[in-house]
Protein backbone atom coordinates (compact mmCIF):
# COMPACT_ATOMS: atom_id res chain seq x y z
CA UNK A 1 0.00 0.00 0.00
CA UNK A 2 0.90 3.42 -0.37
CA UNK A 3 1.63 5.13 2.92
CA UNK A 4 2.70 2.67 4.55
CA UNK A 5 5.20 2.98 8.09
CA UNK A 6 6.38 1.24 10.31
CA UNK A 7 7.73 2.50 14.02
CA UNK A 8 10.32 0.87 15.40
CA UNK A 9 11.00 0.83 19.01
CA UNK A 10 13.40 0.63 22.03
CA UNK A 11 16.54 2.40 19.65
CA UNK A 12 19.37 3.94 21.00
CA UNK A 13 19.14 7.92 20.62
CA UNK A 14 21.76 8.96 18.30
CA UNK A 15 22.97 5.42 16.85
CA UNK A 16 23.17 5.16 13.09
CA UNK A 17 21.03 2.26 11.85
CA UNK A 18 20.80 0.63 8.45
CA UNK A 19 17.00 0.17 7.75
CA UNK A 20 15.95 -2.00 4.51
CA UNK A 21 12.45 -1.59 3.48
CA UNK A 22 11.00 -4.69 0.88
CA UNK A 23 8.00 -6.09 -0.71
CA UNK A 24 6.88 -9.38 -1.10
CA UNK A 25 4.74 -10.25 -3.82
CA UNK A 26 3.15 -13.77 -4.19
CA UNK A 27 6.45 -14.89 -2.14
CA UNK A 28 9.05 -13.49 -4.28
CA UNK A 29 10.90 -10.30 -2.33
CA UNK A 30 11.41 -7.00 -4.65
CA UNK A 31 14.92 -5.40 -4.73
CA UNK A 32 15.40 -3.62 -1.44
CA UNK A 33 15.61 0.42 -0.75
CA UNK A 34 18.10 0.71 1.93
CA UNK A 35 18.91 4.09 3.85
CA UNK A 36 20.37 4.87 7.10
CA UNK A 37 18.99 6.97 10.19
CA UNK A 38 18.79 7.50 13.50
CA UNK A 39 16.60 8.49 16.32
CA UNK A 40 17.27 12.46 17.52
CA UNK A 41 15.42 14.85 19.88
CA UNK A 42 14.03 18.21 18.94
CA UNK A 43 17.01 20.81 17.80
CA UNK A 44 18.65 22.57 20.23
CA UNK A 45 18.09 25.88 20.65
CA UNK A 46 19.14 28.65 18.57
CA UNK A 47 21.91 30.97 19.75
CA UNK A 48 20.50 34.42 20.45
CA UNK A 49 23.21 36.38 18.88
CA UNK A 50 21.37 36.77 15.55
CA UNK A 51 21.64 40.03 13.61
CA UNK A 52 21.47 41.74 10.63
CA UNK A 53 23.80 40.88 8.14
CA UNK A 54 27.51 42.07 8.66
CA UNK A 55 26.50 44.60 11.36
CA UNK A 56 29.58 46.34 11.58
CA UNK A 57 30.10 46.86 7.34
CA UNK A 58 26.02 47.65 7.56
CA UNK A 59 25.43 45.16 4.96
CA UNK A 60 21.81 43.80 5.87
CA UNK A 61 20.04 46.97 5.30
CA UNK A 62 18.96 49.18 2.42
CA UNK A 63 15.67 50.28 1.26
CA UNK A 64 12.79 47.64 1.08
CA UNK A 65 14.83 44.87 2.65
CA UNK A 66 16.66 43.49 5.59
CA UNK A 67 18.84 40.61 5.70
CA UNK A 68 18.93 38.35 8.63
CA UNK A 69 21.48 36.13 9.87
CA UNK A 70 21.69 33.69 12.33
CA UNK A 71 24.11 30.27 14.12
CA UNK A 72 22.47 26.86 13.42
CA UNK A 73 21.37 25.07 16.50
CA UNK A 74 24.15 23.36 18.59
CA UNK A 75 24.82 19.39 17.46
CA UNK A 76 21.47 19.21 15.67
CA UNK A 77 21.21 18.02 11.69
CA UNK A 78 18.59 20.98 10.83
CA UNK A 79 16.54 19.84 8.13
CA UNK A 80 14.87 23.25 7.40
CA UNK A 81 14.08 26.78 8.99
CA UNK A 82 11.05 29.03 9.66
CA UNK A 83 11.77 32.48 9.47
CA UNK A 84 8.44 34.79 11.24
CA UNK A 85 9.08 38.70 10.75
CA UNK A 86 6.23 41.62 11.24
CA UNK A 87 6.10 44.92 11.74
CA UNK A 88 5.98 46.00 15.55
CA UNK A 89 3.75 48.43 15.44
CA UNK A 90 1.35 45.50 13.60
CA UNK A 91 1.88 42.28 15.78
CA UNK A 92 -1.33 40.58 13.92
CA UNK A 93 0.19 40.72 10.52
CA UNK A 94 2.92 37.79 10.67
CA UNK A 95 4.77 36.64 7.38
CA UNK A 96 6.28 33.19 7.82
CA UNK A 97 9.06 31.75 5.02
CA UNK A 98 10.16 28.31 5.66
CA UNK A 99 13.83 27.51 4.20
CA UNK A 100 15.05 23.98 3.80
CA UNK A 101 19.10 23.33 4.11
CA UNK A 102 19.82 22.71 0.53
CA UNK A 103 18.65 26.84 -0.66
CA UNK A 104 21.90 27.41 -0.33
CA UNK A 105 21.48 30.21 2.54
CA UNK A 106 24.56 29.43 4.10
CA UNK A 107 27.45 32.61 4.49
CA UNK A 108 30.27 32.33 2.61
CA UNK A 109 32.23 32.98 5.38
CA UNK A 110 32.58 29.93 6.52
CA UNK A 111 31.12 30.60 9.94
CA UNK A 112 28.39 27.95 9.28
CA UNK A 113 25.73 30.82 9.90
CA UNK A 114 22.65 30.98 7.46
CA UNK A 115 20.30 34.30 6.19
CA UNK A 116 17.66 35.28 4.57
CA UNK A 117 17.35 38.41 2.28
CA UNK A 118 13.37 39.43 3.14
CA UNK A 119 12.17 41.81 0.93
CA UNK A 120 9.55 44.79 0.42
CA UNK A 121 9.59 45.90 3.45
CA UNK A 122 8.22 49.18 4.66
CA UNK A 123 10.16 51.70 4.79
CA UNK A 124 10.94 53.52 8.26
CA UNK A 125 9.45 50.46 9.83
CA UNK A 126 10.32 48.33 13.06
CA UNK A 127 10.68 44.70 12.31
CA UNK A 128 11.17 42.01 14.13
CA UNK A 129 12.13 38.74 13.67
CA UNK A 130 11.28 35.00 15.18
CA UNK A 131 14.18 31.62 13.89
CA UNK A 132 13.02 28.55 14.67
CA UNK A 133 14.62 25.25 13.36
CA UNK A 134 13.22 21.70 12.77
CA UNK A 135 15.34 18.27 12.28
CA UNK A 136 13.54 14.28 11.32
CA UNK A 137 11.46 14.49 14.72
CA UNK A 138 7.91 14.25 14.61
CA UNK A 139 7.87 17.01 17.48
CA UNK A 140 8.82 19.70 14.61
CA UNK A 141 9.75 22.98 15.10
CA UNK A 142 11.45 24.08 17.74
CA UNK A 143 10.48 27.41 20.07
CA UNK A 144 12.89 28.91 18.49
CA UNK A 145 14.62 32.71 19.64
CA UNK A 146 13.10 36.26 18.85
CA UNK A 147 14.60 39.31 17.87
CA UNK A 148 11.99 42.24 19.08
CA UNK A 149 14.28 44.88 20.65
CA UNK A 150 14.98 48.28 18.79
CA UNK A 151 18.51 47.12 18.25
CA UNK A 152 20.03 44.09 16.60
CA UNK A 153 23.89 44.29 16.81
CA UNK A 154 23.55 48.00 17.12
CA UNK A 155 22.01 48.15 13.94
CA UNK A 156 18.28 49.71 13.55
CA UNK A 157 15.86 46.67 12.10
CA UNK A 158 14.38 49.15 9.80
CA UNK A 159 14.60 49.88 6.24
CA UNK A 160 15.93 53.05 5.02
CA UNK A 161 17.65 55.20 2.22
CA UNK A 162 20.51 56.57 1.74
CA UNK A 163 20.95 60.23 3.52
CA UNK A 164 21.70 63.40 1.74
CA UNK A 165 24.47 65.43 1.68
CA UNK A 166 25.81 67.22 4.95
CA UNK A 167 24.62 71.26 5.29
CA UNK A 168 26.52 73.72 6.09
CA UNK A 169 30.21 72.66 5.67
CA UNK A 170 32.51 75.10 6.54
CA UNK A 171 36.52 75.61 7.79
CA UNK A 172 35.11 77.15 11.51
CA UNK A 173 38.68 77.59 13.13
CA UNK A 174 41.93 77.84 12.39
CA UNK A 175 45.18 77.54 13.91
CA UNK A 176 48.78 78.68 12.24
CA UNK A 177 49.18 74.16 11.44
CA UNK A 178 45.76 72.63 11.65
CA UNK A 179 42.12 74.04 10.75
CA UNK A 180 38.60 72.87 12.32
CA UNK A 181 35.95 71.50 9.91
CA UNK A 182 32.43 71.81 11.22
CA UNK A 183 28.65 70.31 9.16
CA UNK A 184 25.15 70.32 9.35
CA UNK A 185 23.65 66.86 9.36
CA UNK A 186 21.78 66.45 6.13
CA UNK A 187 17.97 67.18 6.36
CA UNK A 188 15.49 64.38 6.68
CA UNK A 189 12.21 64.89 8.04
CA UNK A 190 11.55 61.28 9.60
CA UNK A 191 13.86 60.18 12.78
CA UNK A 192 14.66 56.94 11.40
CA UNK A 193 16.82 58.06 8.62
CA UNK A 194 19.83 59.61 10.77
CA UNK A 195 19.76 56.55 12.86
CA UNK A 196 23.94 55.32 13.15
CA UNK A 197 25.01 58.48 11.10
CA UNK A 198 28.61 58.24 10.70
CA UNK A 199 30.34 60.80 8.33
CA UNK A 200 34.04 59.86 6.79
CA UNK A 201 36.53 63.32 5.89
CA UNK A 202 38.99 63.43 3.20
CA UNK A 203 41.52 65.79 2.91
CA UNK A 204 43.46 66.76 -0.03
CA UNK A 205 46.36 69.38 -1.42
CA UNK A 206 44.60 72.03 -3.84
CA UNK A 207 46.52 75.10 -5.13
CA UNK A 208 43.95 78.05 -6.47
CA UNK A 209 44.33 80.49 -9.81
CA UNK A 210 43.88 84.33 -8.47
CA UNK A 211 43.79 84.50 -12.32
CA UNK A 212 41.50 82.41 -13.59
CA UNK A 213 39.33 81.06 -10.14
CA UNK A 214 39.96 77.59 -10.55
CA UNK A 215 40.84 75.37 -7.73
CA UNK A 216 43.07 71.82 -9.13
CA UNK A 217 43.96 68.96 -7.00
CA UNK A 218 47.77 68.51 -6.19
CA UNK A 219 47.87 65.19 -4.24
CA UNK A 220 46.40 62.19 -2.90
CA UNK A 221 43.04 62.75 -1.46
CA UNK A 222 43.18 60.48 2.32
CA UNK A 223 40.98 60.11 4.77
CA UNK A 224 41.63 61.80 8.01
CA UNK A 225 38.88 60.31 9.93
CA UNK A 226 35.37 58.57 10.35
CA UNK A 227 33.53 60.88 12.93
CA UNK A 228 30.16 59.50 14.36
CA UNK A 229 28.51 60.12 17.71
CA UNK A 230 24.76 61.30 18.59
CA UNK A 231 26.27 65.29 17.94
CA UNK A 232 28.83 64.34 15.64
CA UNK A 233 29.56 67.71 13.76
CA UNK A 234 33.18 68.72 13.52
CA UNK A 235 36.64 67.44 13.28
CA UNK A 236 39.98 68.92 13.70
CA UNK A 237 42.87 68.34 11.09
CA UNK A 238 45.95 68.81 12.36
CA UNK A 239 49.75 68.76 11.04
CA UNK A 240 48.91 71.33 8.28
CA UNK A 241 51.56 73.95 6.40
CA UNK A 242 50.37 77.71 7.19
CA UNK A 243 48.94 79.36 4.01
CA UNK A 244 48.60 76.36 2.07
CA UNK A 245 45.32 75.09 0.95
CA UNK A 246 43.59 71.68 1.32
CA UNK A 247 40.02 70.58 -0.05
CA UNK A 248 38.08 68.54 3.00
CA UNK A 249 34.87 66.40 1.89
CA UNK A 250 32.76 65.25 4.11
CA UNK A 251 30.48 62.36 2.94
CA UNK A 252 27.29 61.03 5.52
CA UNK A 253 26.13 57.04 5.45
CA UNK A 254 23.65 55.52 7.89
CA UNK A 255 22.27 51.79 8.31
CA UNK A 256 21.57 52.03 4.65
CA UNK A 257 24.39 49.02 3.00
CA UNK A 258 24.83 51.05 -0.15
CA UNK A 259 27.37 53.50 1.60
CA UNK A 260 28.65 56.91 2.03
CA UNK A 261 26.69 59.79 -0.53
CA UNK A 262 28.80 61.98 -2.88
CA UNK A 263 29.51 64.24 -0.04
CA UNK A 264 30.07 67.85 0.13
CA UNK A 265 33.67 69.93 0.10
CA UNK A 266 35.09 72.78 1.37
CA UNK A 267 38.43 74.34 0.48
CA UNK A 268 40.60 76.30 3.20
CA UNK A 269 44.09 76.42 5.26
CA UNK A 270 45.99 76.94 8.21
CA UNK A 271 46.19 80.82 8.39
CA UNK A 272 47.48 83.87 10.53
CA UNK A 273 45.05 85.85 12.35
CA UNK A 274 44.24 89.11 10.87
CA UNK A 275 46.66 91.93 11.90
CA UNK A 276 44.85 95.38 13.28
CA UNK A 277 45.67 96.81 10.28
CA UNK A 278 43.45 94.11 8.05
CA UNK A 279 40.24 92.57 7.56
CA UNK A 280 38.28 95.88 7.79
CA UNK A 281 34.82 95.76 6.64
CA UNK A 282 33.79 98.10 3.98
CA UNK A 283 30.93 99.86 3.26
CA UNK A 284 28.98 99.58 6.98
CA UNK A 285 25.86 101.51 6.95
CA UNK A 286 22.54 101.89 8.67
CA UNK A 287 20.40 99.96 6.56
CA UNK A 288 16.83 100.24 7.92
CA UNK A 289 15.10 101.97 11.01
CA UNK A 290 11.60 100.33 12.18
CA UNK A 291 9.44 101.92 15.36
CA UNK A 292 6.13 101.48 16.12
CA UNK A 293 3.90 103.47 18.30
CA UNK A 294 1.00 101.77 20.51
CA UNK A 295 -2.80 103.44 20.44
CA UNK A 296 -2.27 104.48 23.83
CA UNK A 297 0.90 106.05 23.38
CA UNK A 298 2.42 104.49 26.34
CA UNK A 299 3.95 101.60 24.32
CA UNK A 300 6.15 101.44 21.59
CA UNK A 301 9.23 99.28 19.54
CA UNK A 302 11.92 100.25 17.91
CA UNK A 303 14.79 98.72 16.25
CA UNK A 304 17.87 99.42 14.04
CA UNK A 305 19.35 97.41 11.09
CA UNK A 306 23.12 97.89 10.11
CA UNK A 307 24.71 96.43 7.38
CA UNK A 308 28.47 96.36 5.69
CA UNK A 309 30.70 94.20 2.90
CA UNK A 310 32.76 91.75 3.47
CA UNK A 311 36.48 93.12 3.70
CA UNK A 312 38.26 92.38 0.15
CA UNK A 313 41.71 91.40 0.23
CA UNK A 314 43.74 91.05 -3.24
CA UNK A 315 45.93 88.14 -2.09
CA UNK A 316 43.16 85.84 -0.59
CA UNK A 317 41.36 83.63 -2.28
CA UNK A 318 36.94 84.71 -2.24
CA UNK A 319 35.84 81.37 -0.25
CA UNK A 320 37.93 82.85 2.58
CA UNK A 321 35.19 82.82 5.12
CA UNK A 322 34.99 86.00 7.82
CA UNK A 323 33.19 86.21 10.81
CA UNK A 324 31.87 89.19 12.38
CA UNK A 325 31.59 90.88 16.13
CA UNK A 326 29.10 93.85 16.86
CA UNK A 327 30.02 96.01 19.24
CA UNK A 328 28.09 98.67 21.85
CA UNK A 329 30.68 101.82 22.29
CA UNK A 330 29.89 103.81 24.80
CA UNK A 331 32.56 105.93 25.68
CA UNK A 332 35.71 104.16 26.40
CA UNK A 333 33.62 101.17 27.10
CA UNK A 334 32.18 98.40 24.60
CA UNK A 335 29.81 95.93 25.17
CA UNK A 336 29.33 92.64 22.90
CA UNK A 337 26.36 93.42 20.80
CA UNK A 338 26.55 89.60 19.14
CA UNK A 339 25.16 87.21 21.70
CA UNK A 340 27.61 85.89 24.00
CA UNK A 341 30.16 87.24 22.04
CA UNK A 342 29.44 84.76 19.68
CA UNK A 343 30.85 85.87 16.10
CA UNK A 344 28.25 85.74 13.53
CA UNK A 345 28.71 85.39 9.84
CA UNK A 346 26.34 87.36 7.96
CA UNK A 347 26.65 90.96 7.14
CA UNK A 348 24.07 92.20 8.66
CA UNK A 349 22.43 92.56 12.27
CA UNK A 350 18.75 93.97 13.25
CA UNK A 351 18.35 95.03 16.50
CA UNK A 352 15.70 95.75 19.34
CA UNK A 353 18.15 96.13 22.43
CA UNK A 354 21.74 96.48 23.28
CA UNK A 355 23.42 94.64 25.58
CA UNK A 356 23.68 95.41 28.94
CA UNK A 357 21.97 94.65 32.57
CA UNK A 358 19.14 94.18 32.06
CA UNK A 359 19.41 94.80 27.92
CA UNK A 360 18.87 98.45 26.83
CA UNK A 361 16.66 98.65 24.57
CA UNK A 362 16.58 101.20 21.74
CA UNK A 363 15.08 104.73 22.35
CA UNK A 364 13.44 106.20 19.66
CA UNK A 365 15.78 109.56 19.05
CA UNK A 366 18.69 108.38 20.99
CA UNK A 367 21.86 108.11 19.17
CA UNK A 368 24.07 105.09 19.30
CA UNK A 369 28.01 103.75 18.34
CA UNK A 370 28.04 100.78 16.58
CA UNK A 371 31.52 99.02 16.04
CA UNK A 372 31.99 96.28 13.70
CA UNK A 373 35.27 94.33 13.56
CA UNK A 374 36.20 91.08 11.09
CA UNK A 375 38.04 88.21 11.65
CA UNK A 376 39.27 85.35 9.81
CA UNK A 377 38.72 81.46 10.49
CA UNK A 378 41.65 81.71 12.84
CA UNK A 379 40.09 83.48 16.31
CA UNK A 380 43.59 85.04 17.79
CA UNK A 381 43.12 88.41 16.35
CA UNK A 382 40.44 91.09 14.94
CA UNK A 383 40.83 93.43 12.09
CA UNK A 384 40.48 96.90 11.39
CA UNK A 385 36.95 98.23 12.69
CA UNK A 386 34.52 100.37 11.89
CA UNK A 387 32.25 102.21 13.58
CA UNK A 388 28.54 103.82 12.74
CA UNK A 389 26.20 105.88 14.54
CA UNK A 390 22.77 104.79 14.61
CA UNK A 391 19.19 106.67 15.77
CA UNK A 392 16.08 105.02 15.83
CA UNK A 393 12.88 107.07 14.26
CA UNK A 394 9.31 106.39 15.54
CA UNK A 395 6.82 105.87 12.85
CA UNK A 396 5.26 109.47 11.97
CA UNK A 397 1.80 110.17 12.88
CA UNK A 398 -1.08 109.68 10.12
CA UNK A 399 -1.97 112.85 8.17
CA UNK A 400 -4.65 114.89 9.92
CA UNK A 401 -5.88 116.31 6.46
CA UNK A 402 -5.09 114.86 2.73
CA UNK A 403 -3.24 116.87 0.35
CA UNK A 404 -4.93 119.62 -1.46
CA UNK A 405 -3.24 122.06 -4.64
CA UNK A 406 -2.33 125.35 -3.66
CA UNK A 407 -1.03 125.92 -7.14
CA UNK A 408 -0.24 125.16 -10.59
CA UNK A 409 2.48 126.10 -13.22
CA UNK A 410 4.07 124.83 -15.90
CA UNK A 411 6.68 122.75 -14.13
CA UNK A 412 5.63 122.46 -10.69
CA UNK A 413 2.53 122.03 -8.06
CA UNK A 414 2.01 123.11 -4.71
CA UNK A 415 0.12 121.27 -2.22
CA UNK A 416 -0.64 121.87 1.51
CA UNK A 417 -1.55 118.86 4.06
CA UNK A 418 -2.42 118.43 8.25
CA UNK A 419 0.24 116.78 10.01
Amino acid sequence: RRGTTATVSSLTKNQAYQFAVEAVVNGVSSAQAVFVSRPVDPPAALDSSFFLLAPDAREGVLEESLTVTWKPPAGSEVEAYRISYWDTADTSNVTVVEVDRFSNNALADGTGENFLTINHLTKYAYYAFRVQAKNLNVAGYNVGVTMDTPTINGIEPIPVDQPGRVQELMVSDTTASSITISWQWPPHPHPFFNMNLQFQVLIAPVSYNMTTGVTTVTGAETQHAIVQGSLANTTIIPSLTLDELYRVTVKARNNNARGYEAGAAVVGGPVNACLNTECAVRNLRVAAYTGYVGVDTNTYDASVTIQWDAPSEPSKPPFIDYWYKVEFVTGATTIAVTTANLDITATNLRMSSLPGFPPISITFGTSYVLRVSARNANRNGYGLPAEVTVQAYAQPAALTSAPAVLALTRTSVSLQWGS
